[in-house]
């Protein structure tokens, strides 16, 4: 699986890619992001992040939704993702989303 997310961080065009894994920097200009990105995921180890019955608690980048999650909340907008993008399932009944 592939995506890639275009819009602004600190205030600048940038744009970041996410490959089974892995977070590549399009341009050097947005290694940066990169090097955010992965500190923030760092950051979150041992928490929650995704949405609910698809989250993970530890290595977030390794799993397309919640590195998604974490890109979006890094990035100050984002204008599109282009790609394989990963889609939340459909909430578990009962569950308030």
């Amino acid at each position: 699986m592939r995506y890639t997310i275009r819009g602004t961080f600190n205030e600048r065009p940038a744009a970041i890619t996410w490959h089974d894994g892995k977070l590549i920097a399009p341009t050097v200009d947005d290694q940066a992001l990169v090097r955010r990105v992965k500190a923030e995921a760092e950051a979150l180890e041992g928490q929650s992040v995704g949405v609910v019955g698809q989250y993970t608690a530890t290595n977030h980048l390794a799993a397309p939704l919640s590195a998604l999650v974490i890109i979006q909340s890094v990035m100050d907008s984002v204008d599109r993702v282009e790609g394989d993008v990963p889609q939340a399932e459909e909430l578990p009944d009962g569950a308030i989303g």
